[in-house]
């Protein structure tokens, strides 16, 4: 079982709409969540100035999103500098989360090592549409410093939820079998519909239908409005 942990909010503006801060009482990992109407007034936040990877955070206009969501995931030596540029050129994001280490420890090598497994984890959740710089490949890193580095995502993934946005993270969380027990028993109780046809499962956020799943190909004359209504929806995510 895991521990407890406590986790420091600060309302910088003394507003929940405005600018704040969260970070663990006793680890490096620091969050900025900042309006885009409010991103160019932090000129007097020093940690906007140094190493950091962010994501800017918006509607999703594609209709590939599951949650209507959108993320550009990006990193940069000054922050602040940075979404000068972003403010000019990207019209559709209305809010940022900058990540920074309390510490200083966070170099150019270490936000590109960040930048390019943030984008990879994003986009195995697909929660959110995923956009990035192209040039995201991750630099040569000492086992020291991917371990360190490693241990900075973990703790950024149990934060940044806390700020509103689970695009990190699965819908189903995957537990590894142990010698005693089965998949089904690790990933917890599963449902199976017809053994063939589908398999889902509850989690905290509702009832999950698996990948893979298979759905009538035409819906029946007496299927509810909702049911109507969420095939037309989700018909990106029906492959055939």
């Amino acid at each position: 079982m895991l521990n407890g942990m406590s986790i420091r909010i600060h309302l910088m503006d003394g507003d929940a709409e405005g600018r704040l801060s969260a970070e663990f009482v006793t680890r490096v990992v620091r969050a900025y969540k900042i309006p885009r109407t409010k991103v160019l007034k932090s000129g007097d936040l020093d940690d906007l100035h140094t190493p950091a990877v962010y994501f800017l955070l918006g509607d999703d206009d594609t209709g590939k999103s599951p949650e209507g969501k959108r993320v550009y995931i990006g990193e940069t030596e000054d922050p602040l500098e940075r979404f000068g540029n972003h403010l000019s050129k990207k019209d559709w994001w209305n809010e940022a989360i900058i990540l920074v280490a309390s510490n200083g420890f966070l170099n150019k090598a270490h936000v590109k090592y960040l930048e390019s497994r943030f984008t990879a984890i994003a986009g195995e959740a697909s929660r959110y549409e995923v956009d990035y710089s192209r040039d995201s490949n991750q630099p040569k890193l000492t086992k020291a410093d991917i371990d360190e580095l490693e241990g900075f995502i973990a703790d950024a993934r149990l934060l940044i939820p806390t700020l509103g946005h689970r695009f990190l993270e699965p819908f189903v969380k995957k537990t590894a079998p142990t010698q005693n027990n089965s998949v089904e028993e690790a990933d917890g109780e599963l449902f199976y519909l017809r053994r063939d046809m589908a398999v889902g499962k509850r989690t905290n956020e509702g009832f999950v239908v698996l990948k893979g799943a298979k759905i009538k190909s035409k819906l029946v004359p007496s299927a509810a409005d909702f049911v109507k209504n969420s095939r037309d929806k989700y018909q990106n995510l029906i492959v055939d």
